[in-house]
C-alpha cells in the first residue's frame, strides 16, 4: 500500500493512496478532508444517486 499526504491551507487535508484488492487489481483513492467532511473518490467506488430536494414538507412547516 502507497500513501501520500499533500497539505493545504488551515484545516484541510488532502491525498491518496493505492493499494493492490484480492482480485490482483491496483486500486487508487484519492481523498480531501475540510470544512465540508471527508470525501473520498476512486474509479471503483459506486456514486450514489441524485437526492431529490425536500422542499414541500420544509415549505408547509412554515406557512
Amino acid at each position: 500500500m502507497n500513501h501520500e499526504k499533500l497539505f493545504g491551507y488551515g484545516m484541510v487535508m488532502q491525498g491518496s493512496y493505492t493499494y493492490t484488492g484480492p482480485d490482483g487489481v491496483v486500486y487508487t483513492i484519492t481523498y480531501i478532508a475540510d470544512e465540508n467532511g471527508f470525501r473520498a473518490e476512486g474509479a471503483h467506488i459506486p456514486t450514489p444517486p441524485p437526492v431529490a430536494p425536500v422542499a414541500g414538507p420544509r415549505g408547509r412547516f412554515f406557512k
